[in-house]
């Protein structure tokens, strides 16, 4: 090897090793400086009631009230059950995983087994503004204790990764606790309320007449799919 080439192999290996020492600095620095208001701490819903997260978001239909009529999306999504949260939280950039078991199966026309431990993921769910961390989604999310009947569909990559993931059918009504349907408004200054003080809350809105039709959808959907035994 000439010298010259040596010599352009040593500014090459020093240039490398100078841009990996500059980004695990700038990673440091970004790690040490820059606040994620907490949102990495979250890996539990009790972990998400204890941090400082505020409600970003409410529903607000205005002087139109919020209707609902049964879309077909429900008659047609590929699985209905009945699932308990674990309680473990997955959230990614704007997407939220809750885990759930499957107790039973009311329609399956993707892969899915009664007993299983799956995920469920949303849009949203908590993220951080200007160094402030928000729930940003006006659906609550599942408790542990409760009960939910859920619609879903299998991720289209379950076949290529080593945990099944399901999604939503319907962003409003993709769960929903059973028992009685009783959430109240939030009202219009939500931004100041303490996620953590929103455990009873089903969803989120802003004024009572959406708050009285969200609660009555929600029981005519239960009344419609649940089982007779949980009716």
């Amino acid at each position: 090897m000439s010298k010259l080439s040596k010599i352009e192999n040593i500014i090459f290996v020093v240039i490398s090793l100078g841009l990996i020492i500059c980004a695990v600095a700038v990673g440091i620095y970004f790690r040490v400086n820059v606040s994620d208001a907490g949102m990495a701490d979250i890996k539990t819903v009790d972990d998400a009631l204890k941090s400082p997260a505020l409600l970003y978001y409410a529903a607000d239909y205005g002087s139109a009230p919020y209707t609902y009529d049964d879309p077909e999306e429900f008659e047609n999504t590929n699985i209905i059950a009945i699932v308990e949260p674990t309680g473990k939280i997955n959230q990614t950039n704007q997407s939220l995983g809750l885990e759930v078991t499957v107790k039973e199966l009311l329609k399956a026309e993707d892969k899915i087994s009664e007993g299983a431990t799956v995920w469920i993921y949303q849009y949203d769910g908590f993220t951080v503004y200007e160094d402030v961390l928000y729930y940003t989604t006006d659906i609550n999310l599942m408790y542990p204790g409760n009960e939910y009947l859920i619609f879903l569909y299998a991720s289209p990559l379950n076949e290529y990764q080593n945990i099944d993931v399901f999604l939503m059918s319907n962003e409003a009504y993709g769960y929903i606790r059973i028992g009685e349907q009783n959430t109240k408004a939030v009202g219009e200054n939500y931004e100041s309320l303490l996620f953590g003080d929103l455990k009873e809350y089903d969803f989120f809105c802003v004024s009572d007449s959406d708050a009285e039709e969200m609660n009555r959808s929600r029981e005519e959907i239960l009344d419609k799919y649940l089982p007779d035994d949980y009716q």
